[in-house]
């Protein structure tokens, strides 16, 4: 009997020295790391403890469940076009951004195939009712019911919101959805939910300490179906930490938000990655993530506890399942609030291997990589699509003049306007009929391609000789309907412009998105043409809110939200082991006014610190006809054209606005995404891992009760390029590769003139 106490305090003492020899001694601080450096984890989690700080790492990956339960089925027979359903529990409990608990549906759908337009999709009330208070909670359907539809009878929508109160599901054709009766011979619609799996030994955790940070490199195996029973939507990491008793995130805008109790806030891909806390005691802490896709970050005051789910891989930040606009009101006839236009490819059936960063740091300073160079504070890029190109009206819109000179103020050249425009490859002129913006008769176009015009052609590479600021893509082979074989014959004539650039065209089936994603339909598949040509981003029917003059605001960056405006899709990879990896990109469809590029525009655009890919359309909407009695067009430019491109070039020259091609800033982007910024105790640790990247700009924001920076220090020298904007610090200059020290002067004094 005496001997089992006895055993215990042994046992006791064995598991504290144990204890003490997990704990390694960093100053006057304890940190659980040696054994953690070893760790390769057999379940899926890492739990680490700083000073009074516990923090969890939970790798996961959320699938969809291949398990689907029938709700209904209903046959359209006259009767109304509402299809009762039971939803389980508080639909509006069930309806979140996140993926864990989300409701998914899948829509078998057997189109009416004498009906060529939209259908249209909605909550019903018990009425059977669709309800205009429901505008996000909506999509129309773009069925496509021809030589591919069979890519399209079977719908998936995971993650739709469900509206508050929904009883029902409401399908009805587009132009009149409250009171047509639904075009659709049969649909079955399925229930199923998200579903989370531990990684276990998928995902790899090595801690290290670097200065006063604690850095976790974050791996991840290939994922493929089969091993996540389901297709996958998500995978990444969830971080725990308690206590917290105030949370900090920046906004779109880059000002600090405290965040509010219980309210989940998703950081996209391109707003700042950095969570500030503050713990029991009033200590600030950051934690910065590194190449993760998005960040789902809750705190709840109760229990004191901040999760951030990050993820490296989130579908909605590749979502190509709806082109995304955000609530308005349904006019008649009017856009809904998404357009289902082809198969979501973002769900994955496999992921390819992956690595994330998580540095842990004591203090209150975000430092961050910005999306533009040379301390600029937002980013437009014009993307020109080639429907209404003609020689005559391109040489006036470039130049500003019919003469075709270069004159300063005149003309995308004149001001220097930097663009990419892309052109038909090849084929002959495609004539057609259109009436323009404001104007009260049809006027004669034609679609004029590289090789197939040679006046044009030759106009093209006036430009190239030029040395203009314009890059060139491809926009598809032509405007008639090409296979494979004739859009490689096409990047052959454009290959002398050295494009990198693929828009897809919405009358082809060798659209990425139609067909020529698919390896089962080889003639018109494509991706194997585009890897060979160098093309390394394309537009695929990726416009991501609609019109700008709907929603008053040029930038695809919202807050609370995904941003996904340059994104790699797996499913597009044909090599996973290559180097090749087509990034696709959203734009804006623009419809060019006198206010679009006004000051106050622009104005509010940089104050927001936005990024824009618009899409565009300039003979369209820039240049006016007149017909004369013999029924000949004249034209000349909108009296506001040169005036909106003296304002962009205003901003671009006073060091505010950052202009570019597509492929330039998409290098840029994807060269900062892999620099790494490790906070030290005199300042940070920075890590690029490539070349040089010129003008790298920076911004330091310091959290509530501390004192903005002071004059930044690149190894040891001073950066002479910054600019303070009320308590932000912003810098740039070149980053060479390497290891390097970024340090900051005292402070300035706050009644310093």
């Amino acid at each position: 009997m005496n001997g089992r106490p006895r055993l215990k305090i042994l046992l006791g003492a064995c598991g504290m020295a144990a204890s003490l020899y997990l704990v390694h001694e960093v100053g006057a601080r304890s940190f659980f790391i040696k054994k953690l450096e070893e760790f390769t984890p057999d379940g899926s989690t890492a739990a680490v403890r700083f000073p009074g700080q516990p923090l969890r790492i939970d790798p996961f990956v959320d699938v969809m469940s291949g398990e689907r339960t029938l709700l209904f089925e209903s046959t359209n027979d006259g009767s109304p076009n509402f299809l009762p359903m039971p939803l389980p529990g508080n639909p509006h409990d069930a309806a979140c951004i996140g993926l864990q608990g989300s409701q998914n549906l899948l829509f078998e759908v057997d189109y009416d195939q004498t009906h060529t337009g939209q259908y249209f999709f909605a909550w019903a009330d018990e009425t059977g009712r669709y309800q205009e208070r429901w505008t996000d909670c909506r999509m129309r359907i773009w069925p496509f019911p021809d030589g591919s539809s069979f890519q399209r009878m079977r719908d998936e929508f995971p993650y739709l919101p469900i509206a508050p109160e929904a009883r029902g599901v409401f399908l009805g054709l587009c132009h009149n959805p409250t009171r047509d009766p639904s075009i659709v011979r049969q649909v079955r619609v399925y229930g199923g939910r998200m579903r989370r799996y531990a990684l276990g030994r998928r995902a790899c955790i090595t801690p290290r300490e670097m200065g006063s940070s604690r850095v976790y490199t974050l791996q991840f195996e290939s994922l493929h179906d089969g091993v996540t029973r389901g297709p996958i939507a998500g995978s990444g990491v969830q971080v725990t930490i308690a206590p917290a008793t105030k949370v900090f995130i920046l906004k779109r805008d880059h000002s600090l938000m405290e965040l509010q109790d219980g309210r989940k806030w998703v950081l996209g891909s391109f707003l700042p990655h950095q969570v500030g806390f503050m713990d029991e005691h009033g200590i600030l802490h950051t934690l910065s993530f590194g190449a993760a896709d998005l960040l789902e970050v809750n705190w709840i005051a109760a229990g004191r506890a901040l999760t951030i789910d990050a993820y490296h891989y989130h579908f909605s930040e590749r979502s190509l399942l709806v082109n995304r606009a955000e609530p308005t009101p349904f006019p008649e006839g009017g856009e809904g609030s998404g357009r289902r236009c082809h198969e979501n490819l973002g769900v994955a059936r496999w992921l390819p291997r992956a690595e994330m960063t998580l540095v842990y740091s004591e203090g209150g300073r975000f430092l961050m990589p910005l999306w533009q160079p040379q301390g600029r504070q937002a980013t437009l890029i014009l993307t020109e699509h080639a429907d209404f190109q003609e020689t005559e009206s391109d040489l006036l819109l470039t130049y500003g003049n019919p003469e075709g000179k270069v004159t300063p103020g005149q003309g995308l050249a004149g001001n220097q306007i930097h663009y990419t425009k892309s052109l038909f490859a090849c084929g002959a002129d495609f004539p057609f009929v259109l009436r323009m913006p404001g104007g009260k008769k049809e006027i004669s176009f034609k679609q004029v391609s590289y090789a197939g015009n040679r006046e044009f052609g030759e106009l093209i590479r006036r430009y190239r000789k030029e040395g203009l600021p314009i890059e060139f893509g491809a926009h598809t082979a032509g405007s008639w309907n090409p296979d494979a074989e004739e859009t490689r014959y096409g990047l052959t004539q454009l290959s002398g412009l050295g494009i990198r650039i693929w828009i897809d065209h919405g009358a082809n089936e060798t659209m990425i998105m139609r067909s020529g994603w698919d390896s089962s339909r080889p003639k018109y598949y494509i991706l194997p043409a585009l890897r060979e040509f160098g093309i390394e981003y394309a537009w695929a029917d990726g416009d991501l809110y609609g019109q700008a003059e709907v929603y008053g605001d040029l930038s695809l960056i919202r807050d609370n939200a995904p941003s996904h405006l340059l994104y790699y899709v797996p499913a597009l990879d044909t090599d996973a082991g290559d180097r090749w990896k087509l990034k696709l990109f959203s734009t804006m469809n623009v419809q060019w006014s006198a206010s679009l590029f006004s000051t106050d525009s622009l104005e509010t655009f940089v104050q927001n610190r936005s990024v824009s890919i618009l899409h565009c359309y300039l003979a369209y909407n820039v240049i006016q006809f007149d017909l004369d009695e013999g029924g000949r067009r004249h034209m000349k430019l909108a009296g506001w054209y040169d005036q909106s491109l003296q304002n962009l070039a205003r901003f671009r020259d006073q060091g505010r606005l950052h202009i570019d091609s597509l492929a330039n800033w998409g290098d840029y982007v994807s060269a900062v995404r892999r620099v790494t910024l490790i906070p030290e105790r005199e300042g940070f640790l920075l890590l690029n891992p490539q070349g040089t990247i010129r003008g790298m700009s920076f911004e330091c924001i310091s959290l509530p009760g501390l004192e903005c920076p002071g004059e930044p220090i690149l190894d040891g020298q001073r950066i002479l390029n910054s600019k303070r904007v009320g308590d932000r610090l912003c810098f740039w200059t070149d980053i060479p590769s390497g290891e390097h020290r970024l340090s900051f002067s005292e402070p300035p004094r706050r009644d310093a003139p």
